[in-house]
């Protein structure tokens, strides 16, 4: 029986590098066990949810051209034009914090950590400008 987190590889008799984690073509992201794409955290170990899902985008490329045996994420990934002007009326708003449950109620109940934001103060997160490759700043 397979355990949870790494103790998946044995059971799938994936080769591994260095701390536990699969051994993976850098391009493909492919295994060693053909047809098994490793992704996300599995890549880097725990770093950050953009670097996560950039990982799990590129194995999600690899995984389509060996189903699909073409090349077609350029027709299928969603074109999003954006320009390089500012929004006109960004918030002046600080960067909202999420609240969390204290250390010793999160080791007594099996219950989300993480509280999360108001209604309002998501929307007004949202409203934030984090163009921040933009060379015109306001």
């Amino acid at each position: 029986m397979c355990s949870s987190d790494l103790g998946f590889r044995p059971c799938f008799r994936l080769a591994h590098q260095g701390r536990q984690y699969p051994r993976s073509d850098r391009y493909t992201l492919e295994t060693s066990r053909s047809k098994f794409y490793a992704g996300g955290d599995l890549i880097t170990g725990a770093s950050n949810v953009s670097n996560a899902m950039g990982y799990g985008k590129k194995a999600a490329r690899f995984i389509d051209l060996r189903l699909m045996g073409v090349w077609r994420w350029d027709q299928i990934g969603a074109h999003i034009p954006y320009s390089q002007t500012p929004p006109e009326h960004p918030s002046e708003s600080k960067r909202h914090t999420v609240s969390e449950l204290p250390p010793a109620e999160r080791a007594e109940a099996f219950v989300e950590a993480t509280i999360g934001l108001a209604p309002e103060d998501a929307i007004e997160e949202a409203r934030r400008c984090l163009r921040c490759d933009i060379k015109d700043h306001h």
